[in-house]
């Protein structure tokens, strides 16, 4: 048995679940991600907007700006893969799956298969913008909160 790696999960899902708020929410569909930069709902300070992607792609994509210290709970996409590019120089993120907890910074790319329960957290004091493409395309956008 591999407590080292036992343990590193443990804490993953604690992680998980703090940024989660012990909470269970239900599902969320948001029909159009929206062309113009809006505020993300139930956010005080994150924004978002789509990018366009030829329709062979079969992905829909943003790009969602996290506020300095923002944390972006605990979810799921059911049916879809999630590619997170860090496109902010500078940027300190905390990554967390069940796997475990990591840190990125710009340029890096983080994979998450769908539904795989996973949480960011901007660890910086300035905004930070991601690029975000979840393949096969959803309808809008739709995730469980966990």
């Amino acid at each position: 048995m591999d407590s080292k790696n036992d343990l590193k999960k443990t804490r993953a899902k604690l992680r998980l679940l703090m940024l989660s708020g012990f909470n269970t929410f239900p599902e969320v569909k948001i029909p159009i991600i929206p062309k113009e930069r809006s505020l993300f709902p139930n956010t005080e300070n994150d924004f978002w907007y789509s990018v366009d992607n030829p329709v062979e792609l079969n992905q829909n994509s943003c790009i969602y700006e996290l506020d300095k210290g923002s944390e972006f709970p605990t979810h799921i996409h059911a049916d879809s893969n999630e590619t997170i590019t860090i496109l902010t120089e500078g940027a300190s993120i905390e990554f967390v799956t069940e796997d475990g907890i990591s840190y990125h910074s710009f340029n890096d790319v983080l994979k998450v298969p769908k539904g795989k329960p996973h949480a960011l957290v901007n660890l910086g004091d300035f905004k930070v913008e991601i690029r975000v493409d979840w393949c096969p395309a959803m309808d809008g956008w739709e995730a469980k909160f966990k």
